[in-house]
């Protein structure tokens, strides 16, 4: 892997934070909830995760796809080698809240570019054929809508051009929340600032749009591709934007290092305490280089591609 799959999930994370702390100038339906509970709950009773997100999210009558799939953060992370758990958890939440299926259809799509940057296996040079062979797409409303973004791609339109062309096909805000952010991710996944940039230009109308888009840069570029200067971009553009960073920056920080705790949990140390980590060492397959005086067992054998 070019970036550590640690660094992967701290990126995501990073991004999410990013997007919400953008967004927060703006009205955004769901406050900063503490992961840290979140997580103490989910390594602690792992075999009732839907019911832990309904404790923490289920809360807003106007419950949208966006809404739904930004607060899926966690749970991409925790199970993004685990796709049949993804699915049966999108398709409760589903059922529950009377998405249509299509909407279930795009989540998953979403939700696999994630998992695609995470595992560095996205085709940036053609990402719609990619996604499109991938998901196996059964409602025509959704290969319309990528064909949308693959000729957006090929002709090069701004994404002022692209969103409008979405605001003539639909008025479901929430739907464009997702399409619009995997159109700005696949213009330039590598620059996770500029993509920040164009989606926050759009945050007012869209709340959402800087979160979905800092997740997926997030995966792609990892925490170590993130320029620790991306907050000087936006304190001469907000005039609260210094006392937002200073109130919730030390917050973010520590969801940062918590993001490590998951990782451990889902690398299959199965405890959420850092402390007790003497000599014992799990990694994914190729990311040591051998030496004489390490011992390495490997797991390639539990892989699943």
């Amino acid at each position: 892997m070019k970036f550590s799959l640690l660094h992967k999930f701290q990126g995501a994370y990073l991004g999410y934070c990013i997007g919400k702390l953008l967004s927060s100038n703006h009205t955004v339906k769901n406050e900063f909830v503490s992961s840290n509970l979140i997580l103490k709950d989910l390594v602690n009773d792992l075999d009732n995760d839907l019911t832990i997100y309904q404790k923490y999210f289920f809360q807003d009558k106007d419950f949208t796809i966006s809404d739904f799939t930004l607060d899926l953060l966690l749970w991409i992370l925790l199970y993004h080698d685990n796709w049949y758990h993804l699915h049966y958890l999108i398709n409760q939440v589903r059922e529950k809240n009377n998405f249509k299926r299509e909407d279930q259809e795009l989540i998953e799509l979403w939700v696999d570019q994630v998992i695609l940057a995470l595992t560095e296996k996205l085709d940036i040079n053609n990402p719609v054929q990619q996604t499109i062979s991938r998901r196996k797409l059964q409602h025509s409303l959704n290969l319309e809508q990528l064909e949308l973004i693959k000729l957006a791609l090929f002709q090069g339109q701004t994404s002022k051009q692209f969103l409008d062309i979405l605001l003539t096909q639909t008025n479901d805000y929430s739907r464009i929340e997702l399409l619009f952010s995997l159109y700005l991710f696949w213009t330039i996944p590598e620059d996770f600032s500029l993509i920040i940039q164009r989606g926050n230009a759009v945050s007012q109308k869209f709340c959402n749009t800087v979160g979905l888009i800092g997740i997926l840069a997030g995966s792609y570029n990892s925490l170590l591709g993130i320029s620790p200067y991306w907050l000087s971009l936006y304190q001469n553009q907000h005039g609260n934007w210094s006392k937002i960073i200073d109130h919730c920056y030390p917050e973010m920080s520590n969801d940062v290092a918590m993001i490590k705790k998951l990782f451990n949990f889902w690398s299959g140390v199965y405890h959420h305490d850092d402390n007790n980590f003497q000599s014992l060492v799990i990694a994914t397959p190729n990311s040591f280089q051998a030496r004489s005086s390490l011992e390495i067992v490997s797991q390639q054998e539990y892989r699943l591609d």
